[in-house]
Parts: C-alpha cells; structure tokens; sequence
C-alpha cells in the first residue's frame, strides 16, 4: 500500500471517527435526558475519556501528514476540524450532563 492510499483512507477514518463520536455522545445525552437513570453518567464518562484519547490519536496522526502532504493539505484541513469541532461539543454535553445529573440528584 503506498502513501497516498494510506492516508486517503486515514482521512476517511477520521471523517467517520468524528461523526460516529458525535452521534454516539448525543445519543446518550438523549438517553441520559429521557430515562433520567442515575447510571448512564458514568457510561457518558466512560465514553468521553475513551473518545478523547482515540480522536486525539487520530488527529495526531493526520496532523502530522498535514505538514508532509503538501498537495493534500486542504482536505486533511478539514478532518482536522471535524475532529475539533468535537471538542466543544463535548465540553457542552458534559456541562449539560452534570446539570441534569445534579437536578436529578437535588430532587431526592
């Protein structure tokens, strides 16, 4: 496998880490929100440092094709931007998460 099929599909990898990230952690601030079970946080925490580490591992990794691939800059660009947009989405869904956990918990 030569370089440029290596990292079309690292760019494609990133892509769908990036998409699945976000469906999966809205989906369970969706369950979170719904069922109001007191258990789900530490899945959601779960998830998140699990998340964090592997979308951090596959930024670095295009990061650095980023400053060798020249000619593809413009398209590692913009993966390297749909994995940070993960970033304050995760930091809202974990402030919408403790909100509705410490309202959960303050009812009872």
């Amino acid at each position: 496998m030569n370089l440029n099929e290596t990292l079309h599909k690292d760019i494609n990898f990133g892509r769908k880490v990036s998409f699945f990230t976000f469906l999966v952690a809205t989906l369970l601030m969706i369950i979170f929100y719904l069922t109001e079970f007191k258990g789900t946080i530490y899945f959601v925490f779960l998830y998140f440092f699990t998340a964090l580490g592997f979308n951090s591992y596959i930024f670095l990794k295009l990061a650095i094709s980023f400053f060798k691939e020249v000619e593809k800059r413009t398209t590692i660009l913009f993966t390297l931007f749909l994995l940070l947009i993960n970033i304050p989405l995760g930091i809202l869904y974990t402030d919408l998460g403790f909100k509705i956990y410490n309202s959960i918990m303050s009812n009872y």
